[in-house]
């Protein structure tokens, strides 16, 4: 069996992921992660399991599709919402305090995109989005822009765990003020920790967003330059 032969089906394994694939990803697997939070904080496993077990087949079908139903929604809502209040506030502060040292979470695309020319074919702030580059990398290359989602997938998972625990947090003022308590820890225990979550999970956004803003020029550059060389052998 050829190496060609082995590198060519992995490469066609990967470049048949679907896109929503890892939005599935990144929807299901924070979701999971808050329920299971919810329920061990606020819901008696005992009873929980119980009520469960009374339930008939069909409707622990009809639960299990609303379960997966309501992740999707939740999954949406929260990439939406994660991004004003995780991606935006975090890009100010980036901007405020290390403007010229960031260059890989706030490099120019407009010096980038003239390697493709399309600056001049696009509206003015429209050629701001890395999503232009990725595009061409994927026409150009379905494999390196498979790899690109997949990273971009990662940052996206890291900010939107940012928001569920920010959501905790609202949740558990919410649930405080009805005088509500919790099967363990205390109260301040609890805010604590969800607290410490959102500040991980933000940091944990900040560096896999300046990872990927260097993947994203890199692969460009590599892209260029490997078609340029085709061309030159085809020639």
């Amino acid at each position: 069996m050829s190496s060609g032969g082995a590198k060519e089906r992995i490469v066609t394994s990967i470049e048949s992921v679907p896109g929503y694939f890892y939005d599935a990803i990144v929807y299901y697997s924070s979701y999971v992660v808050l329920i299971s939070l919810i329920a061990l904080l606020y819901v008696d496993a005992h009873k929980l399991v119980e009520f469960l077990r009374t339930l008939s087949v069909g409707e622990q079908l009809l639960a299990l599709l609303s379960f997966l139903s309501f992740g999707y929604v939740w999954g949406q809502f929260s990439s939406a919402l994660s991004y004003p209040l995780v991606k935006l506030p975090i890009t100010k502060i980036v901007k405020r305090f290390h403007p010229k040292t960031e260059g890989d979470f706030l490099f120019s695309f407009d010096e980038i995109l003239l390697l493709i020319d399309t600056k001049d074919t696009l509206k003015e702030k429209r050629h701001r989005n890395y999503w232009t580059i990725l595009y061409f990398v994927q026409a150009i290359d379905p494999w390196t822009g498979s790899d690109l989602l997949k990273r971009y997938a990662r940052c996206k998972l890291a900010r939107v765990n940012a928001f569920n625990f920010m959501a905790l947090v609202v949740l558990g003022i919410s649930l405080r003020i009805f005088a509500i308590q919790l099967h363990f820890l205390s109260w301040p225990q609890y805010f604590f920790l969800c607290s410490l979550f959102v500040v991980l999970f933000s940091l944990e956004f900040y560096q896999r967003q300046k990872w990927f803003g260097d993947i994203v020029i890199k692969s460009l550059v590599a892209v260029l330059a490997a078609r340029e060389l085709t061309s030159s052998h085809t020639s």
